[in-house]
């Protein structure tokens, strides 16, 4: 296998949706793909081409963006603001603040690969991960024809009751 170059993507926000397609907050990635080309495919080509045309040979090496790609896709999950829930509790969390805090974790999933984040315990607003997940990804046909995507699930961590589905970014 031949390594390819990484390629490190700044910081994103992405909006979380809540099932009722309200707008509930906000999750900062940032997403770095390291390319893995299979070796016997470039070779293949290589010397097909030399046993045609140059013309033939280009459209070879043209079809080399159309392989298979497979590699690393390193997820790191940065923070999330504003994630707000419904209050499940009503007038209590009035009485008991800590009741309507939002301790959020985050399932991430590519394809059928998930990786579930911690507990960032209430740090009001903004809520800091910063944790690295890797997913193993193949893309048929290339680059451009990616078949899976990134799914974020917030969620929202209860003592005293059943987790809450905060909402979803992709």
């Amino acid at each position: 296998m031949e390594r390819g170059k990484s390629e490190l993507q700044s910081r994103k926000y992405y909006r979380v949706i809540a099932p009722d397609t309200t707008y509930t907050g906000e999750i900062c990635v940032a997403i770095m793909f390291t390319k893995t080309l299979l070796k016997q495919a470039k070779l293949d080509i290589g010397i097909a081409s030399t046993n045609l045309s140059i013309s033939k040979a280009r459209q070879l090496l043209h079809r080399e963006k159309e392989m298979e790609i497979s590699g690393t896709l390193e997820v790191v999950l940065v923070s999330a603001e504003g994630i707000k829930t419904r209050d499940t509790i009503g007038c209590l969390g009035f009485l008991v603040p800590w009741i309507n805090a939002t301790n959020p974790y985050v399932f991430v999933q590519h394809g059928s690969q998930e990786h579930i984040s911690s507990v960032a315990e209430d740090g009001g607003k903004k809520h800091v991960w910063n944790e690295k997940f890797k997913f193993n990804v193949e893309y048929q046909g290339g680059e451009k024809h990616p078949q899976h995507k990134l799914i974020f699930r917030v969620m929202d961590k209860h003592k005293i009751s059943e987790d809450e589905f905060a909402g979803e970014a992709t």
